[in-house]
């Protein structure tokens, strides 16, 4: 770019995942018989039983599809009559508290048929890193500089100020924000969890993080060694999987663990239009979320009290729930650290907080808990905000029990799924450099989940590696519809079309980098020999200046910028500049 300066230190974008493996036990029984008239007799009386129970379920099964019809079609509208909502809303409560729930949500859970899964490869070192095209990246092994955006928070107190609120809390602020979302939205949120939670059909492995607990806990339950088989995460913990855990991890009721369905953008039309709704009236920006959660707590389930933030680099510094159902009794909110703040859940009702102290350093009057829901079942709508922007990754589906010893299911959707698991063989082959393989699987990826974007990243960066960049172009294109603000997605497809000759869209591209990255001197550099090349003097010479002003040790900053300045004659701070 300009003087054939490239970009330097692309990094990784999102650190590998694992999918996690499931295996179910099946028992099998034998019946002797003493007589063969006996037993068949026996088996006679048992098919008129089966075949009855299967007419009667079947027409059960007829009953609740025509009127799970009946209420799509009836809310096709947006705008509903309120009071027919309210009892649309009351019959699908009352049809999740009655139908869709076993009386022991656990009781089924040790009956799943035996399923034979692959081993997946040994997993990498967690610090292996997965690099980009190096097309603009002349020093592969140097970081990129941290991406800061220190300010988002003071927007969003800004905004709040703006809309219906109430402070509950200052230092840490909590804010609720009632009528955040619709009857109508909340309905349909429901709706969505519920339809991706019954897709779930494998049992999960359990992952801990206090593993002292878990071995108390395995001892409690007399397992032998050998019975348990154990696996390390990508994130540290240990995760257990094997015959016995229905029976130690489930049966024991003190393992009630709420549910998790993960909607990655793109996947659902609403759940983007409320972000994008969420960023525009509370400034809360999706260049730094995490994927949107709907989540679920049943009878006598709890989140013990807890942190989101954890001192991590890239660390929460923000967490909005949304109230999708009021909730009979229980299932408050509660920060045990704040005098009185216990939140009671209402439908639509908002509750914002920030996590950081204003060292940036997590706030321990944060804690807070989800309590015991004693009546009902609880809905949220929940989102993390990270300090700076992020690419989530698509994690495995297990139960995870942290440190505050609460657990809770994470679940994608079937489609999801699957197109994860493509991606993470072709992110294996990609690591012994079989691109053309890997490219396969990548686009295997996004025929079945289409809007599956680190499939999409990793795949153009795949294509632009076998140099097929028109390909690896509109596969960015995509990538960047799903994260306009993408820092490596922005920089890797400015370099493709730079190449191609498409200087000002390359330069719009490279603006959106330092829009996101104000710290990052290599895109102020790449954005100002651009705007040079495209003679726009004045904007490079602005630009090279951000360069030289974050990095003032770097002298090829310095130099180019006296040279631009020299063109706009300004010899003054051009001698200053060469003298640098």
């Amino acid at each position: 770019m300009g003087a054939e300066r490239q970009r330097r230190g692309a990094q990784k974008a999102q650190k590998q995942v694992h999918s996690s493996k499931s295996r179910a036990n099946s028992s099998e029984s034998e019946q002797n018989s003493t007589s063969y008239s006996s037993l068949a007799a026996v088996a006679i009386i048992m098919l008129a039983i089966v075949l009855a129970a299967g007419f009667l379920t079947s027409r059960k099964h007829e009953s609740i599809e025509d009127s799970s019809a009946e209420q799509e079609s009836e809310l096709e509208d947006e705008i509903l009559d309120e009071s027919k909502l309210e009892e649309k809303f009351a019959s699908l409560m009352k049809g999740v508290d009655e139908k869709m729930l076993p009386s022991d949500p656990y009781e089924d859970f040790t009956d799943f048929e035996t399923q034979e899964v692959e081993k997946e490869e040994k997993e990498k070192e967690k610090d292996e890193k997965k690099t980009f095209s190096n097309k603009i990246s002349n020093q592969p092994n140097s970081k990129r500089p941290e991406i800061k955006r220190v300010d988002w928070w003071s927007e969003v107190l800004e905004k709040v100020s703006g809309v219906d609120h109430e402070r509950i809390h200052v230092n840490p602020n909590v804010y609720t924000i009632p009528n955040l979302l619709s009857n109508a939205d909340c309905y349909e949120l429901i709706k969505v969890y519920e339809e991706i939670a019954k897709e779930r059909k494998e049992k999960p492995d359990w992952c801990f993080r206090d593993q002292a607990w878990l071995q108390k806990e395995l001892q409690k339950g007399n397992v032998r060694p050998g019975e348990i088989d154990y696996r390390n995460s990508p994130e540290g913990d240990v995760c257990v999987s094997g015959p016995l855990l229905g029976d130690v991890f489930v049966k024991r009721r003190k393992f009630h663990y709420s549910s998790t369905v993960l909607v990655p953008r793109g996947e659902n039309a609403l759940i983007d239009r409320i972000e994008e709704k969420l960023q525009e009236r509370l400034g809360l920006p999706l260049v730094t979320s995490y994927h949107a959660q709907l989540i679920k707590y049943r009878g006598e389930e709890e989140y013990r009290p807890h942190t989101d933030c954890h001192n991590d680099p890239n660390d929460r510094l923000a967490t909005i729930i949304i109230y999708l159902n009021d909730v009979k009794e229980g299932g408050h909110t509660e920060f045990g650290r704040l005098q009185n703040v216990s939140v009671e859940p209402k439908r639509g009702l908002g509750l914002l907080w920030n996590s950081l102290d204003s060292q940036g350093k997590c706030n321990q009057k944060t804690l807070h808990a989800s309590g015991v829901l004693k009546k009902g079942v609880k809905y949220i709508f929940q989102r993390w905000f990270h300090q700076d922007q992020m690419l989530p990754s698509y994690d495995s589906e297990v139960v995870l029990c942290d440190n505050s010893r609460s657990c809770r299911e994470y679940i994608f959707s079937a489609k999801t799924r699957q197109a994860t698991k493509k991606m993470l063989k072709a992110e294996q082959l990609v690591s012994r450099n079989d691109l053309r393989e890997a490219l396969t699987l990548f686009q295997q990826a996004v025929e079945i989940q289409p809007n599956h974007s680190m499939s999409l990243i990793f795949g153009a960066d795949v294509l632009a590696r076998i140099e097929r960049k028109p390909e690896a172009l509109r596969w960015f294109k995509r990538a960047l519809k799903l994260h306009p603000q993408h820092v490596d997605s922005n920089f890797i497809a400015a370099g493709i079309l730079q190449d191609s000759g498409k200087l000002s869209q390359a330069a719009e591209l490279l603006r959106t980098v330092t829009e996101v990255a104000p710290n990052d001197s290599d895109a102020f550099f790449n954005l100002g020999m651009m705007l040079a090349d495209l003679d726009r003097l004045e904007e490079a010479a602005n630009s090279l200046r951000r360069a030289a002003e974050i990095k003032p040790d770097d002298a090829e900053a310095h130099g180019e910028l006296g040279a631009i300045l020299a063109d706009l004659g300004k010899e003054d701070e051009a001698d200053r500049k060469s003298g640098s």
